[in-house]
């Protein structure tokens, strides 16, 4: 095997890997025996099958199958060799114009920092405690979770959940052209525009409302976007909130056997007590990070590491979104409504 490097400039670097024709030959040979061995084919006894078939069938394959293993076999090998530690997977590309089998691998390596010097690092470290009103607040929130909405037969107010049908008639244009949308929003949460609330805010089931207002420039709705417009329905149902009471049932649904408050308490205060372990080293971890980054921030950073880093935000940030539409999806609130 024969290996040559070349300096990219800065942190990257481009290996080369020749492997021996024989070498890449004998591994072929032994693929198409053991394919020979195994295969089953119309019209031959298994492993009587003439190695021009097994060539003609599998060869394209077997040779692909070859390439993979030897990268797999002599890539750590070649790095190891060369003192090099990739910051990230190498992109690997095969050499089809050599002679050998040969295939270049190009990566960044990770800089040399050296030894982390941190003795005059000054770093504060926070305390907190959980104080008995932050458990307060969160059986408060999770009653909010529970919450379930019941028919309200009074007008509308902030935290009633608004059920409605509308029409927009800007200038010609009527959306939609024929009938009625509908739509639904929690009134003083500012899910629909305000001007919608504004006028639901007050009214009785069945009350008509109309409303005026501009549409902002970047509205999804081309034909609406930055236009004025008229906003005209009816209220078709009204429920308010009904917040469970914090009693023996609602304590026994979050696993507390015996519906005991003071034992709620004592749970909720653990947890929260290892949140708050947890949210502090992670903070101090995050101060320390800080201040090594201004002391070595001239090391260069390698631009695979960024770009991976870049990724997995990315794909965080979707899965934190997936997650929260498919808790959307099993709530009790409404529907998005279409304005």
């Amino acid at each position: 095997m024969q290996v040559t490097v070349e300096n990219l400039g800065g942190l990257g670097r481009r290996l080369r890997v020749e492997v021996p024709a024989q070498t890449f030959q004998q591994r072929i040979d032994q693929q198409l025996r053991d394919y020979a061995r195994r295969a089953n084919i119309k019209g031959f006894r298994r492993g009587k099958v003439p190695a021009t078939v097994i060539e003609q069938r599998f060869g394209q394959q077997i040779r692909n199958d070859v390439r993979q293993d030897l990268v797999r076999e002599t890539l750590g090998e070649a790095l190891n060799k060369e003192g090099l530690r990739p910051a990230a997977n190498p992109a690997v590309n095969a050499d089809a114009s050599a002679e050998n089998f040969a295939y270049t691998a190009t990566f960044d390596v990770l800089p040399e920092i050296g030894a982390i010097d941190v003795a005059d690092l000054q770093i504060e470290r926070e305390e907190a405690s959980v104080a008995d009103a932050d458990i307060d607040r969160m059986i408060d929130n999770l009653r909010k979770q529970r919450t379930a909405y019941r028919p309200a037969e009074r007008a509308a107010q902030e935290g009633d959940m608004a059920a409605f049908e509308y029409f927009v008639q800007a200038g010609e244009q009527r959306i939609p052209a024929e009938g009625l949308e509908r739509g639904a929003t929690i009134l003083g949460q500012g899910a629909v525009f305000p001007e919608l609330e504004q006028v639901l805010v007050g009214l009785s089931v069945g009350d008509q409302f109309q409303t005026d207002m501009t549409f902002p420039n970047d509205y999804r709705e081309a034909g609406l976007a930055g236009k004025s417009a008229s906003i005209q329905g009816k209220l078709l149902k009204l429920s308010e909130p009904q917040m469970p009471e914090a009693d023996a049932d609602f304590i026994r649904s979050f696993g507390v056997a015996d519906g005991d408050m003071e034992s709620f308490r004592r749970e909720i205060r653990a947890n929260l007590e290892r949140e708050l372990s947890s949210a502090l080293s992670a903070r101090l971890r995050g101060a320390v990070v800080e201040k090594l980054v201004q002391k070595y921030e001239s090391v260069e950073v390698p631009a695979s590491l960024l770009d991976m880093e870049s990724r997995a935000l990315q794909e965080r940030d979707a899965n934190e979104l997936r997650r929260r539409a498919q808790q959307a999806g099993h709530a009790e609130a409404p529907p998005p409504p279409a304005l």
